[in-house]
């Protein structure tokens, strides 16, 4: 008899939200610090189906916040953009993600691992002896009737007593990325092309200068405006000309010709403090839902809730997260200062509705998020 009422309360909820029966399967850290002769760089392979991928990025960044080491990052989404695909299967013969490339390949690391494994290969690469260079990186953003985008100088200084020759690359990043996890969460530094890719060379004791242009169209990026590179950063790094022998799988597996990284700076065309990312994390639309737990996937877009149901969020933020507040049909029902932040809905209820999450940072900025389903909990 309960299997039958549990039918019959599915069939209802459906009912209302108008759903087909049918169900499917479904920040600057320039300098010398500590150990380190210099600022490390690190791309990041990631598919954006990877679990493991998502875990990375979020260590990754943690370090970064952590202004325990002078290190930079980009995230490289393989299955969504063509030339970070190039990048890492062309140039790193890349063997499965996520797959860390510190430094242009002095330390590799495959897989997911712990903090302290990140922040060990990160020292390792920035304790590296590195060919006396200095470099600053100056971005602006243009928009005229002819062109529109980021206008980017770079400035190498060779202080050594020798010619150096390498590649100079300003890779353009977006803080929090366009291109998010399987969860619908963003990742952070999202690579987003390069306004400068080219070969230097750098007399002793000279100076050399670049400039170039980081064209968000000609990247498949419509509709950027100025206000768009508030959550911009551009950042120069500087590869030496000798390759070494290295190996995407290590310790021999996937080899590739890796040029290390002598030197990166990097610069914002407007240094704000961006707003907080917040995401509703469950339930999640097309899913039916009995007493908390998914019990079937949907043709809809929205979630089915039989019974009680856990709302979980996530949210981040550079300089904190100070709450994340939950509501109801914009009733404030509870509120988080601790993450995991999630909140128990347990109150009587019948037919649609809409939740919302209110993430606050520290210097009192807001984000939120909403979500509609239909839930029969009485």
């Amino acid at each position: 008899m309960a299997k039958v009422h549990i039918f019959a309360g599915i069939v209802f909820l459906m009912m209302i939200a108008n759903i087909p029966m049918g169900i499917g399967a479904e920040a600057g850290r320039e300098g010398i610090t500590n150990n380190f002769t210099h600022t490390v760089f690190c791309e990041l392979g990631v598919d954006s189906q990877s679990d493991d991928s998502s875990a990375v990025d979020k260590i990754l960044h943690s370090i970064y916040l952590s202004g325990e080491h002078p290190f930079y990052y980009v995230t490289m989404p393989s299955d969504k953009f063509e030339v970070a695909n190039h990048r890492l299967e062309g140039d790193y013969n890349i063997y499965g993600y996520p797959t860390c490339f510190f430094d242009g390949g002095n330390e590799v690391a495959y897989g997911l691992k712990d903090e302290s494994y990140y922040e060990k290969k990160i020292s390792e690469a920035g304790s590296r002896d590195v060919p006396d260079l200095s470099i600053e990186v100056l971005a602006n953003w243009i928009q005229c009737p002819c062109q529109v985008g980021l206008f980017v100088e770079a400035y190498v200084t060779n202080s050594g007593g020798e010619k150096y020759n390498g590649r100079l690359a300003v890779y353009i990043a977006e803080i929090n990325s366009r291109w998010t996890d399987s969860n619908g969460i963003p990742y952070h530094f999202g690579f987003m092309g390069y306004a400068i890719n080219e070969q230097i060379s750098v007399n002793a004791y000279g100076k050399h200068y670049s400039s170039g242009y980081w064209n968000p169209p000609a990247y498949g990026f419509e509709h950027m405006l100025e206000k768009d590179m508030e959550n911009i950063i551009a950042i120069g790094v500087i590869f030496n000309g000798t390759h070494h022998n290295s190996y995407a799988l290590p310790p021999d597996e996937n080899p590739f010709k890796a040029y290390y990284v002598d030197g990166v700076a990097s610069d914002r065309v407007f240094d704000v403090d961006l707003p907080p990312v917040a995401k509703i994390t469950s339930p999640v639309e097309g899913s039916i839902y009995f007493f908390g737990r998914e019990i079937a996937k949907i043709n809809g877009n929205k979630a089915i809730i039989i019974g009680k149901i856990l709302i979980g969020a996530y949210a981040d933020d550079d300089i904190g997260i100070k709450k994340v507040e939950f509501y109801v049909d914009e009733e404030l029902k509870h509120s988080d200062e601790k993450p995991p932040y999630s909140w128990t809905w347990d109150d009587s209820a019948v037919g649609s509705h809409t939740i919302k999450i209110s993430a606050y940072d520290n210097s009192g900025n807001k984000t939120n998020d909403t979500k509609n389903l239909i839930i029969l909990n009485i």
